[in-house]
């Protein structure tokens, strides 16, 4: 990796490579289960330069083109979205940086679309334990 790649990635310690292997085993002999287990995340697009990642692809075999550049910007949409087995909740564009309480808003109003897709409440909900996930206030 290079110097910058390396200030964005975090190594898994011990414990965290425990903790999934153990998640791993106690879920491996599910089947059906499964179909009651949605998924989430958000996902930040700058709109004009790479995440914060200083690597590219391009073919080797063709010179390098720059089609666009901006010097002052040009801002990032952010956007939340879950999905299980029966179906997928509308995407929700949010507003600003995602805090703990703009995430529990989020839940609020958009986990209700998924519902109807999942056969009513007896769901799994799966999230990446992000620090917002894990706020006290989510907790509840």
């Amino acid at each position: 990796l290079e110097k910058d790649e390396k200030k964005h990635s975090r190594a898994l310690t011990a414990a965290h490579k425990d903790l999934r292997l153990s998640w791993t085993k106690d879920h491996m002999t599910w089947n059906n289960e499964w179909h009651k287990v949605v998924w989430s995340d958000e996902k930040k697009f700058n709109l004009d330069a790479p995440d914060g990642f200083s690597y590219y692809w391009h073919d080797l075999r063709k010179e390098e083109e720059i089609f666009s550049t901006r010097p002052l910007g040009g801002g990032s949409v952010m956007i939340w979205a879950s999905f299980g087995w029966g179906g997928k909740s509308s995407i929700c564009f949010v507003d600003g940086r995602m805090n703990a309480k703009g995430y529990r808003e989020v839940l609020k109003k958009h986990l209700i679309d998924i519902r109807s897709c999942m056969g009513g409440s007896d769901w799994i909900f799966q999230q990446d334990n992000a620090p917002i996930h894990r706020a006290k206030v989510n907790l509840t």
